[in-house]
């Protein structure tokens, strides 16, 4: 069983409460394990297996919505007695090749260029951030350089780079494709890195650097009711200044591209979001030499949690993974 659902509560003009937000079911799949009309007094022990199919979403957990999956056992028995039901929720990762999609390997720029008349009236800032490619899968590090020329009077004191989860939430109503709405979004900082790093006025000079290990977080996804969307935000400190921004659109997977090669039209690089590829067959991959993280999610419910004897982990604000 799986389900993708999202859910807003929003307080009317009226002060009444209102729900916005839809379910739909991804997979419903029955096996009958025992088909006789009796079982033997003791102990039986009846072995299965399944095969979960292809192209399911990833299991999520947030704010506003989620998509879940649990194996549910039913033991069916005579009346009067009431049928038993054991749940084990069940954590998905589809394989999300990077390698199907050419713009992942495509190296991306983003050029900061300010001429600010009471701050810097006396020259300007223009700063070209490049990183390596597009596409990056958790465990990775992303080369960053950042060609700076100021021809400014303010000095740069460092560079700072965060990655950014973005989370969009949609009403879908499936008899009415039409009427999708956007009922919520959220984003959260993933990771921070800091770097000291001066330019003095009226000078160039060029920063190398490396970001630190991608962590374990759901892949880019764009579903019908779930967007999840990532951005690395780039900021220059300028003492005594406002601090100078750009963000540049990256995509998560968990099958790595190989190679970084430049982009055939500029024009790609003005994009704020990057379509990520849709699930792979795992058969398309089988020789290949995979290296990621697990990325592994859960209920929410740390009551339900208890219930079932889970224990919880964080990975980060918005990953976890359970011990069984």
């Amino acid at each position: 069983m799986g389900k993708e659902r999202t859910e807003v509560q929003k307080i009317s003009p009226s002060k009444t409460k209102q729900t916005i937000g839809n379910e739909n079911e991804l997979i419903k799949d029955a096996l009958c394990l025992w088909e006789e009309k009796t079982l033997s007094s003791g102990r039986t022990v009846i072995p299965f297996s399944f095969t979960v199919p292809e192209k399911l979403p990833p299991s999520f957990e947030g704010e506003y919505g989620f998509i879940r999956y649990q194996l549910r056992l039913r033991v069916v028995r005579p009346t009067p007695f009431i049928d038993q039901f054991v749940t084990r929720p069940l954590s998905i990762t589809p394989i999300y090749d990077l390698k199907s999609l050419p713009y992942t390997s495509y190296r991306t720029r983003r050029v900061i260029n300010e001429k600010r008349e009471k701050i810097l009236k006396n020259g300007y800032l223009k700063a070209i951030i490049n990183i390596n490619k597009s596409g990056f899968v958790c465990g990775e590090k992303v080369d960053i350089l950042v060609d700076i020329n100021n021809e400014s009077p303010a000095i740069i004191r460092g560079i700072k780079g965060v990655l950014r989860q973005h989370i969009t939430y949609f009403s879908y109503d499936e008899c009415e494709p039409k009427t999708r709405i956007k009922i919520a979004q959220c984003s959260y900082n993933i990771i921070e890195f800091d770097q000291r790093y001066e330019v003095s006025p009226k000078e160039r000079s060029i920063y190398r650097g490396k970001s630190p290990q991608l962590p374990p977080v759901s892949p880019s996804i764009r579903r019908k009711r779930i967007h999840i969307d990532y951005d690395i935000q780039f900021e220059i400190y300028l003492e005594q200044c406002p601090s100078a921004f750009a963000s540049i659109p990256i995509i998560i997977g968990n099958v790595p591209c190989n190679h970084s090669v430049d982009p055939p039209t500029v024009a790609f690089h003005r994009l704020d979001r990057l379509t990520p590829p849709s699930p792979s067959s795992v058969t398309s991959i089988l020789n290949e030499n995979i290296l990621h993280l697990e990325q592994k999610c859960g209920k929410r419910s740390q009551i339900k949690d208890s219930l079932y004897n889970f224990n919880r982990r964080y990975l980060s604000p918005l990953t976890l993974y359970y011990d069984f």
